[in-house]
């Protein structure tokens, strides 16, 4: 009898919760005059990071399913 591990979403709430983070450290150090303001740039930096996820997306290994034993 085979036993196959499911992700539960755990890993992709953790993914969103960090990119908020991320995005609101960086509109927060824009506003306090920490960072410089980007104008119209920043959709670029979206696309860029958007590409990268895509790239390492297509490199990943597959993760082959658990069958229980040891």
């Amino acid at each position: 009898m085979s036993h196959q591990t499911f992700n539960d979403g755990r890993s992709t709430t953790i993914t969103w919760a960090l990119i908020l983070i991320g995005l609101g450290t960086l509109f927060l150090l824009i506003n306090a005059g920490v960072l410089p303001d980007w104008g119209e740039s920043w959709p670029a930096v979206l696309i860029i990071i958007g590409v990268a996820i895509l790239i390492g997306a297509f490199f990943k290994k597959p993760k082959l399913p658990t069958n229980g034993s040891v």
